[in-house]
């Protein structure tokens, strides 16, 4: 093998030592991607966003509705989600004793009764004095 040979030979393993390097690099991000989208994933089923009827934006706990804050949460940086208004988000409680209940129509859409006096309405009842956002400080 001669001088010319060995020095090609070296360019050619040079050139693929640094596509392996780059190669894994791009691994590595693609790796850390997938870490956090998968963190993002977890903290957007924990916590749902909306805005209030004058524009405000908060958040809630999904699985603690308790826990309503004004600032963003830790785990929600980076989340592109689009927020939608509160009331398309979440129907507020309804007040005892009305249930919901899916109707026999091709929308399934919702009927109200009233379990103690046995009224039927379409219309949702409202809770009388009931509040927007609560704030957790």
């Amino acid at each position: 093998m001669s001088n010319d040979d060995d020095a090609e030979t070296q360019d050619v393993d040079e050139e693929f030592l640094a596509l392996v390097r780059r190669a894994r690099a791009v691994a590595a991000v693609a790796a850390a991607d997938v870490a956090d989208a998968e963190r993002l994933s977890e903290a957007e089923d924990k916590w749902g966003q909306a805005i209030t009827r004058d524009g405000r934006k908060y958040y809630y706990d999904k699985e603690n509705r308790a826990t309503v804050q004004w600032e963003r949460p830790r785990a929600l940086k980076g989340t592109r989600r689009v927020v939608a208004r509160a009331y398309e988000t979440h129907k507020p409680t309804l007040p005892a004793p009305w249930r919901e209940l899916p109707s026999e129509t091709e929308g399934k859409i919702p009927y109200y009764w009233n379990v103690e006096t046995g009224e039927v309405r379409w219309e949702r009842p409202r809770c009388v004095g009931a509040v927007d956002a609560v704030v957790a400080s």
